[in-house]
């Protein structure tokens, strides 16, 4: 490929090349955010959009390579489901573990010890 020639050249062929490809992710992450980011400050949703994209980039050709997908526009899609189901995922499991009493129940399995002498 022939070097730009002028900024707005170069300028489109970061855009095409860079950012272009997250897309899909992206637009995934910003569906479930409209959905789920209901009470959230606009930091914690900056920070919800970025991690649903992380997933969608980091997770989605995992998924892809694994299952043998092939053909552009399934990538694609499942770029945007990654992006738009990471933030519904990661509510649910972090939720699960904060109402979860994990260390009370290793120690009523391994130590025997009943809910009264936790405290």
């Amino acid at each position: 490929m022939p070097e730009p020639t002028s900024f707005a050249a170069a300028t489109w062929v970061a855009v095409t090349k860079y950012l272009l490809p997250l897309l899909p992710g992206a637009v995934g992450s910003a569906v479930a955010l409209k959905f789920l980011g209901d009470g959230l400050n606009r930091w914690q949703k900056l920070s919800s959009f970025a991690a649903g994209l992380a997933c969608a980039v980091y997770i989605a050709p995992v998924l892809i390579e694994w299952f043998a997908i092939t053909g552009n526009r399934t990538h694609s899609g499942i770029e945007f489901l990654v992006g738009l189901f990471a933030l519904a995922t990661a509510r649910e499991v972090f939720r699960e573990i904060n109402e979860a009493d994990i260390i009370g129940a290793l120690k009523r399995r391994y130590l025997g010890a009943s809910n009264d002498s936790i405290n």
